[in-house]
């Protein structure tokens, strides 16, 4: 019903599918779904998109069948917020939704599908639902036969398998996690955790969680909704028991490994993890995205675990060394081909590889391969498999013969699976409105055969196996033969109509031709039923079957080589490691660039790690890493030994620790850092972060009772070479009571060694500190948050610096913060009257204005130039921004100095005529990667972006000079006979200041245009 939605919306504050509950005129939910791009936040709050199987089809519902009807290319059932496919065309819905997703980009959408599974046993006829698979970019493929539940083949059982081992020593438990990774024959140890570090690991998103194997007491009340199992014996003997249990005979054993080294810190526990943004907390800014921009994705897991599970001072040496020299190139990089490479292994391993699959890990393989020789010519082989190393946990080192296995392996792919472009299969169905009758039966037949033959097309090559080779002639020979009775029965007659049955895969005839009555028959459907509405002869039937059975056949044939292909890779020696080495060659290079990229933009600096300091850290210039530079206030910290300190509410002592705590530990990993130059960090063996929470009731714990157990968990676990923060001990309890514990808790954090922050309120603590041992107070200094006083209309306020400062603030200000956040007038006069009865740094900000240069400023002249090719256009583009440009090859991409640097860049891109040839494209953008990225993977008649290659200039007195530089290069090469893709941004007149501003237009990239072959379309490609 038209408006029905809006009008229900209008009732709620907030509508659930996120329909505006504003008056929006007579407009249904499917076209708001269509045309309110800003809706597409629903399924950034509440992923994943629902596809469901109902009978013959994968349908959605509400919002999702909405996004599918917009963004999928499929109609509404009945006009309402319901669409679906049959199981052949999901490949097709899937690849279209990820090529035109508008969200935040393809990387935030996720498509969970729900397969049927017989019926459940309850004897209601309801059918049991399972989920099969969760696509996401990079894994976009769908496998029919893998489910993800019981009954199904053994590739369902995790990709990792969890094992917990109890000790107890001292009265005190500890646990061993076992990480059991079956496919990749790997089993990693991470021994002797709390139980707070424990449950980081078991519910950070790198652990498969299904089931928890335990070994130990009484089954833990830690698990929560996790289905745990008790196991016995000694360690080899539970692994092998669960592997053995869960694989049967596929089982091989794994290699044991400790994740811990000598120089390894401790696991962060849980509560650190969430303080520092590590794990997703809501109330936290993610650590994982201020790092390399994005939170979710394999990248982003791969940099949670990273930081979870410190790998080493040798192996965060060899990562340091990356980034630096990514820091400092200026040299186009390779691409990289990131896979989710154990996922593909166990597909190896089960014969059940795609041919997406196969040419994914080729393309994996291959740019291993072109790193490994790059990195060995720039020096830094030695740190790249330092980390592989430790990643894929090799007992014995690298794989020998590591690039004789990868040539093998690409062999063995290139023998059997089709290429891109010989599986280039035409798949689009034309429409057939509008169409004669005789045109439209030809049509829909041609659409017929499109559908059966896309099941076995353009997987393998044709010649791949002699099975594959005769199936496809017989599919021929029975399509051939199917058209020769569909021309004799069903053509000869203009007016028949010819009926396609997508449910039982025939042809039918609609009505019995007048002139041959009697020789057509009724049909029968896949379940046998007589279809009376229906014709066919037959011949025709006879031959339709020839030809379904062949298609049939030929695609049983496809996945027989497939398998053969995988048997084939698992038999190599060592060919399974080589092709988890290469996956993590491009993980670790893509993490590093994307990690430069992201940092270099917000001044982040790389702190030294150091075996012997006079300090535990001492950092420069440390600020908040969900704030730049600019707009977060910096503080210079050193410790050595504790620092107690004090602050009024809301003046960032919390801030202050948490910053210090991520910039050790991203330091200790290897990573850039926020904080300035010089800064450094020693070898630490633990970081623990208590922020000031609240109780567990779920957990049987008060607030004062979770408080304790952590500290107890600190104690159990840090030593003089860890760092501590902690925020407001005590506060769950009275202040007398709050003061002692804390004051004893400082006493021997500081006898024990400990560096750190205890932050507090409770400032009795400092009556008590003078009766420590003189060796122990002497280990504690006292900072406190400075605020300075401002006189506004006559009346003094108080301004919060966010800076440290030496001594001790005894004034909570809580009332000035009661103040500030609404607490009603009258309430705080009283609060004032009981108080009185109770008692008996310098902000940065905006930004330099530049002033702008006239356009001949930056303008040599140039001469004629005789050939219109790349290297005519870099002449063009060097002397009209007087700068070198950086060359950027065909795959490679553009150094990560230049993000978030004003930067223009002209594109060559060839045309896929017979004739050759190629068009020209110029653009500017602060975001070079990404838009060239963008570039690379659009769709456009008669060009190959992805093919592309150009040349970039970094243009240092920003944005405004950037576009000016950018109009002009497009002037002059169309001017000079270039063929140009675009040419709209030559309009551009009004450039702003030096940073872009200043009343300039501002550019769009829905603004853009492209033309090609004379003719102008939408275009995305601008910044």
């Amino acid at each position: 019903m038209p408006n029905l939605s809006a009008h229900l919306a209008s009732q709620l504050s907030n509508c659930p599918l996120g329909y505006s509950n504003t008056p929006v005129g007579p407009k249904t939910l499917v076209k708001y779904v269509q045309n309110e791009k800003v809706n597409l936040s629903v399924k950034d709050r509440m992923p994943p998109l629902l596809l469901v199987k109902v009978g013959e089809f994968y349908e959605s519902f509400g919002f999702d069948a909405g996004i599918l009807i917009a963004h999928g290319g499929l109609n509404s059932m009945g006009g309402k917020l319901r669409a679906g496919m049959p199981l052949a065309n999901i490949q097709s819905v899937v690849d279209r939704l990820f090529q035109s997703w508008p969200g935040k980009g393809a990387e935030s959408l996720e498509i969970a599908v729900y397969e049927e599974f017989g019926f459940n046993e309850t004897g209601t006829g309801l059918k049991n639902r399972k989920l099969q698979q969760i696509l996401r970019k990079g894994e976009e493929e769908y496998f029919f036969n893998l489910h993800m539940g019981e009954g199904s083949s053994t590739i369902n059982k995790g990709v990792r398998v969890v094992l917990v081992k109890e000790r107890l020593t001292k009265s005190q438990k500890s646990y061993d996690l076992y990480e059991i990774e079956p496919y990749i024959s790997r089993c990693s140890i991470s021994p002797s955790l709390p139980l707070s570090s424990l449950l980081s690991l078991i519910h950070s998103d790198s652990v498969y969680k299904d089931t928890v194997y335990f070994s130990g007491g009484d089954l833990p009340s830690w698990a929560g909704d996790l289905e745990v199992e008790r196991v016995a014996g000694g360690e080899h003997a539970m692994v092998e028991n669960i592997g053995a249990k869960l694989f049967g005979e596929k089982w091989s054993g794994v290699k044991l490994s400790e994740k811990c080294t000598e120089t390894s810190m401790k696991p962060l526990n849980f509560e650190t993890a969430k303080e520092i943004g590590v794990v997703r907390d809501h109330r936290i800014a993610s650590l994982i995205t201020a790092v390399i921009g994005d939170e979710k994705g394999y990248a982003a897991d791969y940099v949670r675990d990273m930081l979870l599970r410190h790998k080493g001072f040798e192996v965060g040496s060899g990562f340091r060394n990356i980034v630096k020299w990514l820091s400092n190139t200026k040299e186009s990089l390779p691409e990289r081909k990131i896979i989710d490479v154990k996922r593909v292994i166990r597909w190896i391993r089960e014969g059940e590889c795609s041919r997406r699959g196969f040419i994914d890990l080729k393309e994996s393989v291959e740019r291993a391969g072109v790193w490994d020789e790059f990195c060995i010519r720039e020096g830094v082989a030695g740190d790249l498999w330092k980390v592989v190393e430790y990643d894929t946990a090799g007992e014995g080192g690298r794989v020998k013969n590591f690039h004789k296995i990868r040539e093998q392996v690409l062999q063995l792919i290139e023998n059997t699976v089709a290429s891109d472009e010989e599986a280039i299969v035409e798949v689009v169905e034309d429409d057939v409105k509008g169409k004669g009758k005789m045109e439209q039966t030809e049509i829909k037949v041609n659409n017929f055969f499109v559908r059966n033959d896309r099941t076995w097309q353009g997987r393998v090559k044709e010649d791949a196996t002699e099975g594959v080779k005769q199936a496809v002639k017989r599919v021929e020979l029975c399509k051939d033969m199917l058209i020769e009775s569909l021309e004799r029965d069903f053509y000869h007659d203009e007016g028949a109509e010819v009926v396609v049955d997508i449910f039982n895969n025939a042809l039918y005839l609609r009505c019995e031709p007048a002139d041959r009555k009697g020789e057509y028959e009724h049909p029968k459907d896949r379940n046998n039923r007589v279809l009376r509405n229906r014709f066919t002869t037959e011949d025709v039937n006879e031959k339709l079957r020839d030809y379904v059975g062949a298609t049939q056949e030929c695609k049983a044939e496809v996945a027989g080589a497939l398998k053969s292909l995988s048997a084939d890779i698992g038999r190599l020696e060592e060919g399974l490691d080589a092709i988890l080495e290469c996956g993590y060659i491009n993980m670790i290079i893509e993490v590093c660039i994307r990690h430069v990229a992201e940092v270099r933009k917000k001044g982040w600096t790389i702190p030294d790690v150091e075996e012997s300091m006079s300090h535990a850290v001492s950092l420069n210039d440390v600020f908040p890493y969900w704030m730049g530079p600019s707009s977060g206030v910096t503080n210079d910290v050193k410790l050595d030994g504790m620092c107690a300190l004090t602050a009024p509410n809301m003046s960032g002592k919390s801030t202050v620790m948490r910053s210090v705590a991520a910039a050790s530990l991203l330091a200790s990993a290897g990573m850039y850092a926020p904080v300035g130059s010089g800064s450094r960090v020693g070898i630490l063996d633990a970081i623990f972060v208590r922020g000031a929470s609240g109780d567990a009731p779920n957990e049987g714990k008060s607030a004062f009772g979770a408080e304790i157990e952590d500290i107890g968990d600190m104690f159990g676990t840090c030593s003089d070479r860890s760092l501590v923060f902690v925020d407001e001990l005590g506060r769950g309890t009275s202040p007398t009571d709050g003061a002692a514990i804390a004051a004893a808790v400082l006493e021997e954090m500081a006898k024990r060694g400990i560096n750190g922050f205890f932050a507090t309120h409770l400032f009795e603590i400092f009556r008590l500190i003078p009766k420590f041992p003189p060796e122990v107070s002497k280990r504690i200094i006292s900072k406190r948050m400075a605020v300075d006083y401002v006189n506004v209309g006559g009346e003094k306020v108080v301004e919060w610096t966010y800076k440290l400062e030496d001594g001790i603030c005894k004034d909570s200000m809580a009332l000035v913060t009661a103040r500030k956040f609404g607490l009603p007038e009258e309430v705080l006069d009283r609060a004032r009257e009981f108080q009185g009865l109770v008692e008996g740094g310098e902000r940065v900000e905006g930004r330099e204005e530049g002033e702008e240069k006239g356009g001949n400023d930056v303008v040599r002249e140039i001469g004629d130039v005789p050939n219109l090719d790349l290297g005519a256009a870099c002449d063009v583009l060097e002397a009209v921004s007087n700068s070198t440009a950086v060359t950027l090859p065909s795959r490679f991409t553009p150094p990560p100095y230049l993000e978030g640097r004003s930067c223009v860049y002209v594109l060559e891109v060839p045309e896929t005529s017979t004739e050759g040839g190629s068009m020209y494209y110029v653009g500017e953008s602060d975001g070079v990667g990404k838009r060239v990225k963008a570039h690379r993977s659009k769709r456009t008649r008669g060009l190959s972006w992805s093919n592309c290659k150009g040349k970039i200039v970094e243009v240092e007195e920003g944005k405004g000079q950037a576009r000016r530089i950018e109009s002009e290069v497009i002037k002059r090469m169309e001017a000079m006979g270039f063929g140009m893709i675009s040419v709209a941004d030559k309009r551009h007149t009004n450039f702003g200041g030096r940073d872009g501003g200043g009343g300039g237009e501002e550019k769009k990239e829905d603004e853009d245009e492209e033309v090609v072959g004379g003719k102008k379309g939408a275009s995305s490609t601008t910044s």
